[in-house]
């Protein structure tokens, strides 16, 4: 660029009047190309500066959007959450009802004569669809066996001669009585004795087995035949097991002085 200058320099000391028509004509072209120069700077500076805007712009969209995906994400959350809470409110009281009753005397009653009644029925249900009436099938030679056997009567087959109709209906009347009351005296042991009344609970269930067969069948099915030689015990089943060690504990209790006041 200095070389320039000084070739133009030593040109306009040769010649004045070329010199002053060279030096509009330089200045002209310089002035020339500085416009030019300059648009093309705008013109560049200008486009840069459209597509920097159109991506500010866009990145600004974008964000918009995402803040508004998030906004939309927190009202679904806290929705899900109030839903929850609700769902949670409505079954509280039935879950604190449950476990309250779960845990309690009432619960285990209902657990032990349920699970009775539940085990009674299936094995009597499987001794009538396997077994014929009389059939014996040895379990233990000589000790005990397995014998489909119907009892009209009560336990060691009291009032079994006598007629049908009336040793029924007295049976059914002396279950539901028995049933009663031993629910009656169950409410009436504390918390403090849940051997007694888990006994008491298997006297309830068993008595309950053995009224559903009599409500159904108008007698008991019993099964279980323990014997020495000639000499047998009179069958039973799962209720009349349950009855039994629930009476057990009962006098058991009653003996040793363990009853409540």
């Amino acid at each position: 660029m200095s070389c320039c200058f000084l070739r133009v320099e030593a040109i306009l000391s040769a010649n004045p009047a070329r010199t002053s028509c060279l030096f509009l004509q330089g200045v002209f072209i310089a002035c020339h190309f500085e416009d030019c120069s300059d648009e093309e700077s705008l013109k560049m500076e200008h486009g840069l500066g459209m597509e920097g805007t159109l991506r500010y712009a866009q990145s600004d969209r974008n964000n918009a959007q995402s803040d508004r995906n998030n906004a939309q994400s927190d009202r679904n959350n806290a929705q899900s959450d109030r839903n929850v809470w609700k769902a949670d409110h409505r079954t509280r009281p039935l879950k604190n009802g449950l476990k309250s009753f779960a845990s309690g005397k009432y619960g285990r009653l209902t657990l032990i004569a349920g699970i009775i009644v539940v085990a009674d029925q299936i094995t009597k249900a499987i001794v009538l669809s396997k077994m014929a009436l009389y059939q014996s099938i040895s379990v233990v030679p000589g000790f005990f066996s397995l014998t489909h056997i119907h009892n009209p009567g009560g336990a060691f087959g009291f009032l079994a001669q006598q007629n049908a109709t009336l040793r029924i209906g007295v049976f059914i009347f002396a279950s539901a009585v028995a049933i009663v009351l031993i629910f009656i005296f169950y409410r009436q042991i504390p918390k403090t004795h849940p051997i007694l009344s888990a006994g008491l609970a298997l006297i309830f269930g068993g008595a309950l087995g053995n009224l559903i067969d009599r409500l159904r069948f108008g007698k008991v099915v019993d099964f279980f035949d323990f014997y020495v030689g000639r000499m047998h015990w009179p069958a039973f089943n799962v209720a009349d097991s349950a009855i039994t060690v629930g009476v057990a504990i009962f006098l058991a209790h009653l003996v040793f002085g363990k009853l409540p006041e």
